[in-house]
């Protein structure tokens, strides 16, 4: 294995563990907090802090809105971003670019999950609890995986092969070889 290989097989597994790292980071932050408040107000130690209803239920109509606006607005801005990564400046480069590309959409699904641990404070309606696991089965559609690098930057072939192997690669291992034909 050539040693430029290595370097950048290092280089992109050190991206993609930061960009890993970073999306556990965004998704713990607001999941703590929205736990510590859900069952702080089932023990009853907690009361929704609005009394006045009709501000109630015009935060209980905008922030679900806002919160559909935000995720359309992240997948608009991220598809766009991935368009303007040229595949000609090499892996690595797509690799930084995705990486900027997806630090603004799990920015963007973060901004969802503070709005409705924001109406979950004021409010307690059960509705920001809806919202909140809908923004979190998008991080979770979005959750940063080496294949779905590869897809999303459309790298196929060797180079696909490369980056999904490139943790592998930058330790200096081997690709091990497996008989898919041989008897269980």
């Amino acid at each position: 294995m050539k040693k430029e290989e290595q370097k950048l097989a290092k280089d992109v597994a050190e991206i993609y563990n930061k960009l890993n790292l970073l999306f556990h980071a965004i998704l713990a932050l607001p999941l703590l907090a929205f736990v510590w408040m859900y069952l702080e107000y089932n023990s009853g130690s907690m009361q929704p802090f609005l009394e006045d209803q009709s501000t109630a239920d015009m935060l209980g109509f905008a922030l679900p809105l806002m919160t559909v606006g935000v995720i359309v607005g992240a997948f608009i801005l991220f598809n766009a971003g991935l368009r303007s990564i040229d595949p000609a400046k090499g892996l690595f480069n797509q690799v930084q670019g995705y990486f900027q590309k997806a630090i603004i959409l799990y920015a963007m699904l973060e901004l969802g999950l503070i709005l409705n641990l924001v109406g979950y404070y004021l409010d307690q309606r059960n509705i920001y609890m809806a919202m909140y696991m809908i923004v979190l089965v998008f991080f979770s559609i979005y959750k940063p995986t080496l294949n779905r690098l590869a897809k999303h930057l459309n790298i196929n072939g060797k180079d696909k092969d490369f980056l999904i192997d490139c943790r592998r690669i930058s330790r200096g291992e081997e690709k091990e070889e497996r008989n898919t034909h041989a008897r269980l």
